[in-house]
């Protein structure tokens, strides 16, 4: 009996020390199978060792980021909890943990979790480019900035940092800043098509559309389904007037992505340029269906309508636009433009006058009212004298018919450049002293730097100096143009022309002015 009891006690010793020897091996299998990217082999093993000992920390808080990283946040997110319960201050845990939160989208807590893995030493690049994407999505840019350029600074050789960087450098419109930091990311990595993406964005930003296009190529190639690239590359050909090839890439984007309304709405743009109207009024049709909240959507198929002649249907669209968003400027303008279109000048006038009190500065709005009120105050038409009685041989009575109901074709408004005095010869515009011309050349390579407030203040010095420059106000005019502040770039470009009414340059920067306020 006594030998039976001490066999027992043996065994009982010995088996706790086999049991930890089992689950230090299954453990190392386990890390082995990550390294070679065998996650769901990793994930089996380190369910079998909590099994066998649920508080296995290091189980817990790998299998944890393993479920995160495979689209299953959720349950990584309790595993780490559980992790961090059983070792508060494991720097890796909280770390991982705030990317659990991170693909949950819940920013603050991840923010919290990454500031708790830095009280623990855990600092590491990926912590700070996540956290910074976290800040940007609250909305706090200049800290995200700051983590960043840590992220950066601890690892240049990572592409990701500098594309990370990049974005929010977009995002604030500073193109020249990011178009850096994606050949960076392109020089460590060059067939990463994201970077040849983000580039091409930016270039596009920057009004330079040839490079544009060769970058969405490269995204395109390396990345042949990405149907925002061949939108884009579609944006610039259409910048450019390569009208056959943006309507190419706008139509192989919608054979990847059909129920985009957005690319729906440009290459109907596209149709009624190449005078294919109803193949507009066709997309524009699709992408109501696909959202019949856009109210510009119902300006666009108006025009098709009015367009096609079926005016009725297009004043109609107009008014939904209207009911859509009344306090959308534009579809005022447009309903207004419309009526005007069709002589009904009281409806255009008070349209048009709504579409001035919610945008004072829509100067295309003040052009149609100026002619509108003009046509209301213009005296109505003499009557046509009776005609002359003429004797016709007599002819057997007809049926009468109805008469033809044909709506009326009012003249389409004109649309006159600007009207300027030619300077005559004795008045010769002084040439830009020295001062004047260093602001103009700061000016103009501000712009090209993208920093367009900068520019602004740059070449207001040049036209308040020398207030005949006109050189200096269409550059100052582009800068407004950029910044999309489309009265101001209009103002500059005219006053450009009035100086120098042969300035093609301008004239051609007003057009585009115009066309963009519309929009």
């Amino acid at each position: 009996m006594r030998f039976f009891v001490l066999l027992l006690v043996v065994v009982c010793a010995i088996a706790p020390g086999q049991d930890r020897r089992r689950t230090s091996l299954g453990y190392e299998r386990a890390l082995k199978a990550e390294a070679a990217g065998q996650s769901a082999e990793a994930l089996q093993i380190y369910t079998e060792i909590l099994a066998d000992d649920p508080q296995h920390v290091n189980a817990l808080k790998r299998r944890g980021r393993l479920l995160t990283q495979t689209s299953k946040p959720q349950d990584g997110l309790t595993d780490l909890e559980a992790a961090i319960r059983l070792r508060p201050t494991d720097g890796e845990a909280l770390k991982w943990l705030g990317d659990a939160h991170f693909a949950l989208e819940q920013w603050a807590l991840a923010i919290s979790a990454y500031n708790r893995a830095l009280e623990q030493q855990a600092e590491s690049s990926s912590l700070y480019r996540n956290r910074g994407e976290a800040e940007l999505k609250l909305g706090d840019s200049k800290t995200a900035l700051e983590d960043f350029t840590r992220a950066v600074r601890m690892r240049v050789d990572l592409p990701d940092n500098y594309l990370a960087r990049g974005h929010l450098y977009s995002g604030q419109n500073r193109f020249r800043d990011a178009i850096e930091d994606y050949d960076r990311a392109l020089h460590l990595d060059p067939n990463l098509a994201q970077a040849y993406y983000d580039r091409g964005f930016a270039f596009g930003q920057s009004g330079d559309f040839e490079k544009a296009i060769a970058d969405f190529d490269n995204a395109i190639k390396l990345q042949p389904s990405n149907s925002d690239a061949f939108a884009l590359r579609g944006a610039a050909h259409e910048n450019l007037k390569h009208l056959p090839q943006a309507l190419s890439d706008y139509t192989e984007s919608l054979r990847l992505h059909p129920a985009d309304a957005r690319v729906l709405l440009a290459r109907a743009a596209i149709y009624s340029q190449m005078g294919e109207h109803k193949k507009a009024l066709a997309d524009r049709d699709e992408a109501i269906r696909l959202q019949p909240g856009n109210a510009a959507a119902y300006i666009a198929r108006g025009g098709s309508y009015h367009v096609l002649g079926e005016h009725e249907k297009g004043l109609a669209d107009r008014t939904e636009a209207i009911r859509l968003q009344p306090g959308l400027a534009d579809a005022w303008l447009a309903r207004g433009s419309a009526y005007y279109l069709l002589g009904q000048y009281d409806k255009a006038k008070a349209d048009l006058q709504q579409a001035l009190r919610i945008k004072p500065d829509l100067a295309e709005a003040s052009d149609i009212l100026a002619k509108a009120e003009e046509k209301l105050q213009a005296p109505p038409p003499a009557p046509a004298p009776p005609p002359t009685p003429v004797v016709a041989a007599a002819v057997p009575p007809q049926k009468p018919q109805p008469p033809k109901f044909e709506p009326p074709k009012p003249e389409p408004p004109k649309r006159e450049p600007p009207k300027v005095e030619t300077p005559k010869l004795a008045q010769k515009l002084p040439a830009p002293t020295a001062d004047v011309t260093d602001h103009n050349k700061a000016g103009r390579a501000l712009i090209e730097q993208g920093r367009l407030a900068e520019a602004v203040t740059e070449l207001t010095k040049a036209v308040e100096a020398q207030p005949n420059f006109a050189q200096a106000w269409n550059a100052r005019g582009f800068a407004y143009l950029k910044q999309k502040d489309f009265p101001k770039a209009i103002a500059d470009f005219e006053k450009a022309l009035q100086l120098k009414p042969d300035y093609e340059n301008a004239r051609r920067n007003l057009e585009a002015a115009r066309k963009a306020a519309t929009r």
